[in-house]
């Protein structure tokens, strides 16, 4: 992590033939995706709508986020000094499997997927309350938008709560 990429994934790009032509992707140009770490299996990532979903639930940690300095301080916000920012920690929770933490439009849009028939099977596994991709401004600078699987409602919620988290592709 010397270069900071923490999507989980590395790719690899090379030319097989060096300089000489034709150096067209596909041809000399090979290119090769590695998932680092845990690998997520089909039966874990629910496909809703368009979104591929998964459901990581209260399975990550807070990241320290001090005068945005130390380790995975890009997932920290500017000027906004926490200790316990489980809304950082919920951010790299998702960019680690290569997703990226859902939005509470997007969660929205997820929640009113699963009043379909199609999607029963799903609205038994995202209940309760998730954590937001973004900062509530609305709120206050501690806080982060939620939703609520279980009414359909979108809240402030302090960061230093361990919501669950939602990873979206």
């Amino acid at each position: 992590n010397l270069v900071k990429i923490s999507t989980g994934v590395v790719s690899i790009v090379f030319d097989t033939t060096g300089s000489e032509r034709p150096n067209q992707v596909g041809v000399d140009i090979i290119g090769v995706n590695a998932m680092l770490g845990e690998q997520r299996t089909s039966d874990e990532i629910l496909q809703i709508g368009p979104y591929q979903v998964l459901d990581i639930g209260t399975g990550y940690s807070a990241i320290p986020c001090i005068e945005n300095t130390g380790i995975n301080s890009e997932y920290c916000t500017p000027y906004y000094d926490n200790t316990q920012d489980y809304w950082a920690g919920a951010k790299k929770a998702c960019a680690d499997q290569g997703m990226q933490l859902a939005s509470q439009i997007q969660m929205r849009e997820i929640y009113a997927y699963l009043t379909m028939e199609e999607y029963s099977d799903a609205k038994q596994i995202l209940t309760g309350k998730y954590i937001g991709s973004v900062p509530h401004t609305g709120c206050g600078a501690s806080y982060a938008t939620d939703f609520d699987f279980d009414n359909g409602k979108g809240y402030c919620s302090f960061r230093t709560s361990q919501l669950k988290v939602m990873c979206i592709q």
